[in-house]
């Protein structure tokens, strides 16, 4: 998104469990997003994985940004086979 601040829709049940932070990030987890309180983690990212991306909103209904995005995974995934750790 190149931007220190965006805001999506959100619709779901689930958060991430801040008691398993540090244990996550010491295995490759990034943390790349949180709420604006910084209470909520809404985005990680694996070090050693050549796209690994999971979120907490809807970036396909977000517009031009989520579909970017979209683009992009997708025409990784033509390059060939999906690697895995």
């Amino acid at each position: 998104y190149n931007a220190e601040t965006m805001v999506e829709r959100h619709r779901h049940r689930y958060e991430f469990n801040n008691r398993y932070l540090q244990q996550l990030e010491e295995t490759g987890l990034r943390i790349t997003g949180r709420s604006v309180d910084n209470a909520l983690v809404e985005i990680v990212e694996l070090d050693n994985h050549p796209w690994y991306l999971a979120c907490q909103f809807h970036p396909e209904k977000s517009g031009a940004a989520g579909q970017r995005l979209l683009q992009r995974w997708l025409a990784w995934l033509e390059q060939g086979p999906c690697l895995h750790p």
